[in-house]
């Protein structure tokens, strides 16, 4: 793992996210907030074991497109090129550029887990920036702007085609995305819902610019906050390893897939969202997005995907002498 900017990794390990008492599921959380990355090492979960997992931290939200979804296990989201008993599920190549997950959406998540069951032969990356840092890089100028500005998102030209879209015009197939998840309007810097911290709360992905602008505005805008963003040095790369379990705070980060180990090599992530259940944690309506006409039509979009809160295992016998809390290996930091 290689940090970048003020972004450092927490490594936990020897832990047992299903046997974990609630004060502990507490830690590991305040560990998220305080590090915004944790790498989980040594698990072994199956789609429902990641599902109940992910509970213990929260509301476990279902993906709003069924295309994303396990067969089995419809909270799970599948990033897959590997056949299921020689059918597709889930899709393949996702998330290959700078985005917030549900960025678009009035409820970002709180927490994302993201679980690799088959890595390719090549090195496998997730890289993230830290955008509460990134603000206070971005010049005094830009940054005061910024802060009383009104962005707006919207992810129709990320949407992945589906059986269903053949024979459709392009023009028919984005009307269609963009009735579904329809532009939405948020401060461009809003006050993360925890540790309220400012947050610069825009992507190259999911966001097209300010409000107030033109097309021509905006395409330089962007240019130049990104271009100040994304410098290398402060961009923080997790390499895959067997068993990982990576969870981050979703509200702070950008991230995406790294180029390497999307070369054709089998590969297999499961992906579980989750709304902090902590009193005043979870992110309601961001930056005011009841501004925006839609907001009523994405919260109904996003709750009529959400299944009932999965519901954790009682503890199971202890296994060996396996520990039970958070274990940090070496300074906790890598």
């Amino acid at each position: 793992m290689s940090g970048g900017g003020s972004l450092r990794p927490h490594l936990l390990t020897g832990v047992d996210l299903e046997r974990m008492s609630a004060p502990e599921i507490a830690e590991v959380k305040r560990l998220v907030y305080r590090h915004k990355v944790v790498v989980v090492r040594g698990q072994e979960l199956g789609p429902g074991e990641l599902v109940r997992a992910a509970a213990r931290f929260g509301d476990v939200e279902t993906y709003f497109q069924k295309n994303y979804h396990h067969p089995d296990h419809p909270e799970v989201f599948v990033s897959s090129n590997v056949p299921l008993d020689g059918r597709k599920v889930g899709v393949a190549g996702t998330g290959r550029y700078w985005h917030c997950d549900y960025q678009f959406f009035p409820r970002p998540f709180s927490f994302v887990f993201v679980y690799p069951v088959v890595l390719p032969g090549s090195p496998r990356f997730t890289q993230f920036v830290d955008m509460a840092d990134a603000l206070r890089r971005l010049p005094a100028g830009l940054r005061a702007h910024l802060s009383s500005a009104v962005a707006v998102h919207d992810p129709k030209l990320k949407y992945k085609i589906q059986p269903s879209d053949v024979d459709k015009a392009i023009d028919e197939i984005l009307a269609e995305v963009e009735k579904l998840v329809p532009p939405l309007r948020r401060k461009a810097v809003i006050e993360h819902p925890v540790t309220g911290e400012p947050v610069l709360f825009m992507s190259p992905g999911f966001t097209r610019g300010l409000a107030s602008l033109s097309t021509e505005e905006n395409a330089a805008l962007m240019a130049e906050i990104f271009g100040h963003v994304l410098q290398d040095e402060h961009i923080c790369s997790v390499q895959w390893t067997a068993g990982d379990l990576l969870l981050w705070d979703n509200i702070s980060l950008i991230h995406r897939s790294s180029a390497a180990g999307l070369d054709g090599g089998p590969t297999t992530n499961f992906r579980v969202t989750v709304y902090d259940d902590a009193p005043g944690a979870a992110p309601a309506f961001l930056g005011r997005p009841d501004e925006h006409p839609a907001a009523g039509a994405l919260e109904a979009a996003s709750s009529s995907a959400r299944r009932p809160r999965a519901r954790a295992r009682r503890p199971r016998p202890a296994r060996g002498a396996r520990p039970r809390g958070p274990r940090p290996s070496g300074s906790g930091s890598a």
